[in-house]
C-alpha cells in the first residue's frame, strides 16, 4: 500500500486495518493455549501489546464500546498470565472473534454493527471485568496448563545451582528499581524512569520464571501492570503506590538473602504476604482501569521498547554470558596476589643488572691490568710460550667481556619489558576491582525518604561524583558509615520546617554527598544545611561524662571538641530512640574508616550545617606510605594516617612531670620513642636532630621518634600469614625494590600503645644519649582485657588509683599476645569479645605451662548461674558481674588474689 492509498483512507479504515492485523496476532496466540505440539503456549506480553494497540486506535475514532472491551481484555490477559484457566481463554477468544467480525464491516456501518451486538459485548465486558486473581493458600497448587505463566505445583522448582545466579541478578534489578522509585516519587511522569523500572521488573520476572519461582512471577507481573498503567497515563504513581512497590521490592530482596536449602521455607512463610501484595497492586490497577478514559490525541512517538518474550530474555542472558565471566571474590583476590607477586619479582631484575654491570667493570679493570702487564713483559726477556699463554688469556677475557656486555644489554631490554608488563597486569587487576561509588549508595535515598517522612522533615538527597571509582572491598564497608552519618544529619542536624522557616531557610533541607579523586585518594564530603554543632553542649557533655575537667574543656578547640562525637556512648541527645541517641553510630563510623586506613574530620558552622570529610585510599591493595628506619630496620606508615613529619632539634624538647613534649603549630605534643612503643631495645642516639612523626589519637596527639625518614613510596600490600595471628603494632608487609621486606605499622595499635604509655606514666626521657629501659617496677602489673574502651578506662582508673600498673588489650586475641610478651601478676577479662572471647583466652592461659599460674578475674555482663559456672570451670579465680560492679568489690578481689601493689607473696 502506497502513501497515497493511506492518505485516501479514512480514520475508520485505518482502525479496521489495525484491528484486523492485531486480531490475527491474538488468534495465533490463543491457538497456542491448548496446543499439543510441545510449544511454550501463548505469549501474554504479545497479546497485551496487541490489545493495547487496538485500544489506542479505538480512542482515535472514539469507539467507546471497543475501548471498554479492550480494557476488559487487558484485565483478562493480566489474570491469565499468572492464573490461566479455560474460562478466561474462552472469554478472550469470544472477544477476539467479535473484533475479527468487526473488521469485515463497512466503515460506515461500524456503529450499527456495534449496536446490534451491544448486549453480547456488555455481557462479555462484565465477565472479563469480574475476573479476580485467585488467592494462593498454603499447600494448594495453581491450575495446570501449558501456558508459560502457569504455576507448577511447587512455588520453588529451581534448577540445581541456578538460585545463586538468580539472587545476584535480582539484587541488581532491585537496586535499579529502588533508585528509580525514589526519583519517580518526585517526578511521576518521567518516561525514562518508568521505562527503566519496567525493564528491571520484566527482567526480574523472566529470571524468576526460568527457575520456577511462580509466586515471584505473579508478584512481579502485577508490579509490571502497575507501571504499564502509569506509562499509559491511566494512573499517576503516588507516595502510597511507591510505598506498596517498596514493600514488594523489600519482600523479594529478603528472598535473595536465602539459599537453595532455605528458600522453600521462605516461600512457605511468605506465601500469604506475596498474595496480599499482588492483590493490593492488582486492585490499584483494576480500580483505575475501570474509570472511563476520555478520547485522547494519538500518540505517534514510541515510548517503550519492543516486547520481549521470555524465550528472548533467556537468549539475551545467554548473549550477555558470552561477554561476561563470573569470578568469585576469592578468585579475584588470588589473581591480585599473583599479579602483585609478579610485579615485585620483576623489580628485582634491575638490581641484578646493576650487579652484573659492577662485575663487568671489574672485568674491564682486570683486562686492562693484564694488558698493561703483558705489553711490559717482552722487555724482560719472557719466554715465548709464556707470552703466547698470556695472549690467549687476554683474548678469552676480552671475549667474556663482550659476551657479558651483550647479555647485560639483552637482560636490560627484557627487564624493561617485564617491569612494564607486570605493572600493566597489576594495574589492570586493580582496575577490575574498582566499582563506582553509586554501588554503595543504593539504599541511602530510600533511607532518607523513610526517615524524612517519619520525622516530618522534608529532605532532598543529592550526589555529585556517583561514578567515582573505588576498590570494592572499601565500598562494601562504607554502607554502614553512610547510613549512620545520614541518620544523624536528619535526626540531630536538620531542623523542623517551622524552625527552618524562622531561620530563613527553605522548608526542604538538603544533604549533599560529593565524591572526587584528589592526590591519589578518594575524598568524600557529606554536608547538610541544618543547625550545625553546638560546641557548648559538647563541652558540657564531655565534662559531665568526666572525659576531661572543666578547666581542660574550656581550652579545647572546636576540632578537638568535635572528636568527642566519635567516642562510644557519647551523645548530646537527651533521650535515645529507635533512630539515634545511643552514642554508637559515629563510633562505628570512626572505627570503620580507621579500619580501611582512612581518616574522618568534622567541620561545622553554627546555623549553617555540618560537613563530614572522609579521606580514603582508592584501594587496599596498594599503600602510599612513609618509609622510616627503626633500629636499622625498614618500616612504613600509611601516609593518610600521618599528620606531619618534622625534623626537631633536641634542644626544643621540654619536660613536664617527667613527660617529654614539644611545641608545634602552637600545640603541645607528647614525645614517645618508636623503640619503646614497639618494645625494641633502645639504642644510643648521637645526633641532635630528632625525626618525629606527628600522629593523632582522638583528642590527643603525639610525636613518634624514629631513627630517620627514607621518603614516600607506593607499596604493594602483602598480607601476613594467618597462622601468625595478630601481631601487635604490625598490620601487613611489603617488599622493597631490592627485595628487602618492609613491615607496615598498625596505626591503631600505635595510638593505643601511646595512650597506654602516657596514662601509665611510663615514658622514657628523651636526651641525646637514650638510656636503655629501666628494670621492671616492683609494683604489681595487671592486664585488663575488654572490647569496650569505656570499661577498660574505668577499670584502669580504679586500679591505678590504688597503685597497680595496668596494661590494656582490646580483645582476647590482643590479650593473649600481650600475655605471651609480658609478665603479669593478674588478668581481668570480659567474656563477649571479637576474635577471641574471654573463655577461649582463659583456656589458652591455663593450657600454657608458662602462664597457667596467673590468676584470672572474669568481669562480665552475663549474670546467669550457668555463665558463672562456665567461667569458673574454665579456670577463673573470681567471677564478677558488671551489673552489680563497684570499685571496692574489684579491689577486694584483686588484693585477695595478689595482695596490695607493693606486697609480694
Amino acid at each position: 500500500m502506497t502513501m497515497t492509498d493511506l492518505n485516501d483512507m479514512s480514520l475508520l479504515d485505518l482502525f479496521l486495518m489495525e484491528t484486523g492485523n492485531q486480531s490475527i496476532t491474538l488468534t495465533h496466540e490463543l491457538s497456542l493455549w491448548d496446543s499439543d505440539h510441545g510449544g511454550d503456549g501463548p505469549n501474554f506480553t504479545v497479546m497485551h501489546r496487541a490489545v493495547h494497540s487496538i485500544a489506542g486506535a479505538a480512542r482515535i475514532v472514539d469507539l467507546q464500546e471497543i475501548i471498554d472491551l479492550t480494557q476488559a481484555m487487558e484485565k483478562g490477559i493480566r489474570v491469565a498470565s499468572s492464573h490461566p484457566t479455560p474460562e478466561i481463554r474462552n472469554l478472550l477468544e469470544a472477544a477476539t472473534n467479535h473484533l475479527g467480525h468487526l473488521t469485515t464491516s463497512n466503515p460506515n456501518q461500524i456503529q450499527e454493527s456495534l449496536k446490534e451486538k451491544e448486549g453480547l459485548l456488555a455481557d462479555l465486558i462484565k465477565q472479563l471485568r469480574a475476573l479476580k486473581t485467585p488467592s494462593i493458600e498454603p499447600g494448594t497448587s495453581t491450575p495446570k496448563t501449558k501456558a508459560p505463566a502457569a504455576a507448577p505445583t511447587s512455588s520453588f522448582a529451581s534448577s540445581q545451582g541456578m538460585f545463586p545466579i538468580f539472587t545476584e541478578d535480582a539484587e541488581n534489578h532491585l537496586a535499579v528499581l529502588s533508585d528509580n522509585l525514589i526519583q519517580i516519587e518526585k517526578n511521576p511522569t518521567a518516561i525514562v524512569l518508568l521505562e527503566s523500572s519496567m525493564r528491571a521488573i520484566h527482567s526480574l520476572k523472566g529470571a524468576a520464571r526460568v527457575i520456577g519461582l511462580t509466586d515471584i512471577v505473579t508478584l512481579t507481573h502485577t508490579m509490571e501492570e502497575l507501571f504499564i498503567a502509569a506509562q499509559n497515563k491511566i494512573l499517576t504513581l503516588t507516595s502510597d503506590h511507591i510505598d506498596t512497590l517498596f514493600s514488594a521490592t523489600d519482600l523479594i530482596r529478603s528472598l535473595t538473602k536465602e539459599n537453595e536449602e532455605t528458600a522453600p521455607q521462605w516461600f512457605e512463610s511468605n506465601k500469604k504476604q506475596i498474595t496480599a501484595l499482588a492483590d493490593q497492586i492488582f486492585t490499584i490497577v483494576d480500580k483505575h482501569e475501570q474509570i472511563v478514559v476520555e478520547p485522547a490525541a494519538p500518540i505517534i512517538t514510541k515510548t517503550s521498547p519492543e516486547p520481549t518474550t521470555e524465550g528472548k530474555v533467556v537468549g539475551s542472558a545467554k548473549n550477555v554470558s558470552d561477554r561476561l565471566l563470573r569470578v568469585s571474590s576469592q578468585g579475584m583476590n588470588q589473581i591480585l596476589a599473583l599479579a602483585s607477586e609478579a610485579m615485585v619479582e620483576s623489580r628485582w631484575l634491575p638490581n641484578l643488572i646493576a650487579s652484573l654491570n659492577r662485575l663487568k667493570r671489574q672485568q674491564d679493570t682486570a683486562w686492562y691490568t693484564l694488558e698493561k702487564f703483558r705489553l711490559q713483559l717482552p722487555e724482560t726477556g719472557m719466554p715465548i710460550a709464556i707470552a703466547h699463554g698470556l695472549d690467549e688469556i687476554s683474548a678469552k677475557l676480552k671475549r667474556n667481556q663482550d659476551f657479558l656486555g651483550t647479555q647485560i644489554a639483552e637482560l636490560t631490554e627484557h627487564s624493561t619489558h617485564s617491569v612494564r608488563i607486570s605493572n600493566r597486569l597489576h594495574n589492570e587487576v586493580i582496575n577490575n576491582r574498582m566499582q563506582p561509588l553509586s554501588e554503595g549508595l543504593i539504599g541511602i535515598p530510600r533511607l532518607v525518604r523513610e526517615l524524612a517522612r517519619k520525622l516530618n522533615k522534608p529532605v532532598r538527597f543529592e550526589v555529585i561524583g556517583a561514578d567515582t571509582l573505588i576498590d570494592r572491598d572499601i565500598l562494601e564497608k562504607l554502607e554502614s558509615p553512610f547510613t549512620h552519618i545520614v541518620t544523624n544529619a536528619i535526626d540531630h542536624g536538620i531542623e523542623t520546617p517551622a524552625e527552618r522557616e524562622k531561620s530563613g531557610k527553605p522548608p526542604e533541607a538538603t544533604i549533599l554527598l560529593n565524591a572526587r579523586h584528589h592526590a591519589g585518594m578518594m575524598v568524600i564530603t557529606i554536608c547538610d544545611d541544618g543547625r550545625g554543632l553546638d560546641y557548648d553542649a559538647l563541652r558540657q557533655k564531655a565534662v559531665e561524662k568526666r572525659l576531661v575537667s572543666a578547666k581542660v574543656a574550656a581550652e579545647l578547640t572546636e576540632t578537638e571538641l568535635a572528636h568527642f562525637l566519635f567516642l562510644p556512648n557519647f551523645t548530646t541527645k537527651a533521650v535515645a530512640d529507635s533512630t539515634s541517641g545511643r552514642g554508637v553510630g559515629l563510633d562505628i563510623v570512626h572505627n570503620t574508616i580507621r579500619e580501611i586506613r582512612g581518616s574522618i574530620e568534622l567541620h561545622s558552622t553554627a546555623g549553617q550545617g555540618l560537613t563530614f570529610e572522609l579521606q580514603l585510599p582508592l584501594t587496599l591493595s596498594i599503600i602510599r606510605g612513609l618509609l622510616i628506619e627503626i633500629n636499622n630496620e625498614p618500616y612504613a606508615l600509611p601516609l593518610i594516617s600521618i599528620d606531619h613529619a618534622v625534623r626537631l632539634p633536641i634542644s626544643e624538647v621540654k619536660e613536664m612531670g617527667n613527660r617529654p613534649y614539644f611545641i608545634f603549630n602552637n600545640r603541645r605534643f607528647g614525645l614517645i620513642s618508636a623503640q619503646q612503643t614497639l618494645e625494641l631495645k633502645e639504642q644510643t642516639r648521637d645526633d641532635d636532630i630528632l625525626s618525629v612523626i606527628v600522629l593523632s589519637s582522638g583528642i590527643n596527639s603525639y610525636g613518634l621518634i624514629v631513627d630517620r625518614f627514607h621518603g614516600i613510596r607506593d607499596m604493594v600490600i602483602q598480607p601476613l600469614n594467618q597462622r601468625l595471628g595478630k601481631l601487635r603494632s604490625i598490620s601487613a608487609a611489603a617488599i622493597a625494590e631490592d627485595g628487602t621486606p618492609i613491615l607496615i605499622l598498625d596505626i591503631n595499635d600505635l595510638r593505643q600503645t601511646m595512650d597506654h604509655l602516657i596514662s601509665g606514666d611510663r615514658l622514657h626521657r628523651i636526651t641525646p644519649q637514650i638510656i636503655p629501659s629501666a628494670s621492671r617496677s616492683t609494683h604489681k602489673r595487671i592486664l585488663v582485657v575488654d572490647d569496650s574502651i569505656t570499661v577498660r578506662e574505668v577499670e584502669r582508673k580504679i586500679l591505678t588509683d590504688h597503685g597497680f600498673l595496668v596494661d590494656m588489650a582490646v580483645d582476647g586475641l590482643d590479650g593473649w599476645g600481650m600475655v605471651r610478651r609480658n609478665t603479669y601478676d593478674l588478668i581481668i577479662t570480659d567474656i563477649d569479645m571479637p576474635n577471641l572471647d574471654g573463655i577461649e583466652l582463659l583456656v589458652h592461659i591455663k593450657n600454657s605451662k608458662e602462664h597457667e599460674n596467673i590468676p584470672v578475674i572474669i568481669l562480665s555482663y552475663k549474670d546467669r548461674e550457668e555463665d558463672k559456672t562456665r567461667g569458673l570451670d574454665a579456670g577463673a579465680d573470681y567471677y564478677l558481674t558488671k551489673s552489680s560492679f563497684h570499685d571496692q568489690a574489684l579491689i577486694e578481689a584483686v588484693e585477695d588474689l595478689i595482695g596490695t601493689p607493693g606486697e609480694f607473696r
